[in-house]
């Protein structure tokens, strides 16, 4: 990176690439979305992509927690004020998620999903470190939840949700969304008992 940029510089372009790259993923798919693209949208030469991203697939994955950080905040802004988290505000939570559609996955056929994930380490496709500490740390804000509720049930239902809402093309066009409802509606009976 030049040293023209200062460290607020590098963190806003950073910023810039991953939301870029994710609205270009959005419009074309894994395979056309380009860093030639991605860098001609931001206004800066390939080489200094390469300075933030060392290849396509590790930017691709960089958009996927970046997307995920955001959720995480819009998630905290729904804590009330004693920071607990209720059924509402965690299922309003999951529809805006669905409705947005913010899976990288959704934005990809299969062939490009089978590409990507045959060229990322293992650890970028089952962390379960990582799904332990994000799954404890919403359960944790849910005082009320059922005392058998299990952390690895509770992300395991996330990502079903997740994957059943990229290949909704799959299910009954009348019945998808209502289906998927149903589905956070028995995550949400899961975790505490009751819709």
């Amino acid at each position: 990176m030049p040293a023209i940029f200062s460290e607020e510089q590098k963190q806003k372009l950073q910023i810039k690439l991953l939301s870029t790259g994710f609205e270009l993923l959005k419009k074309y798919g894994y395979r056309r979305m380009t860093i030639d693209e991605v860098t001609k949208n931001c206004g800066i030469a390939k080489g200094t992509f390469y300075h933030f991203f060392k290849t396509k697939e590790e930017f691709t994955y960089q958009i996927m927690l970046f997307e995920r950080n955001i959720e995480r905040k819009k998630l905290t802004d729904r804590l009330t004020n004693d920071n607990i988290l209720t059924k509402k505000a965690f299922k309003d939570w999951l529809c805006d998620m669905i409705q947005n559609n913010v899976n990288i996955f959704s934005y990809m056929s299969q062939e490009e999903i089978t590409l990507l994930m045959s060229a990322w380490p293992e650890e970028y496709l089952l962390n379960i470190s990582n799904d332990e500490q994000t799954s404890l740390w919403i359960l944790n804000m849910i005082p009320d939840k059922q005392p058998d509720c299990d952390w690895k049930i509770f992300v395991n239902y996330m990502k079903g949700i997740a994957i059943i809402n990229t290949y909704k093309n799959l299910l009954n066009p009348d019945a998808a969304d209502m289906s998927i409802d149903r589905f956070m509606d028995d995550l949400i009976r899961y975790i505490w008992g009751t819709v």
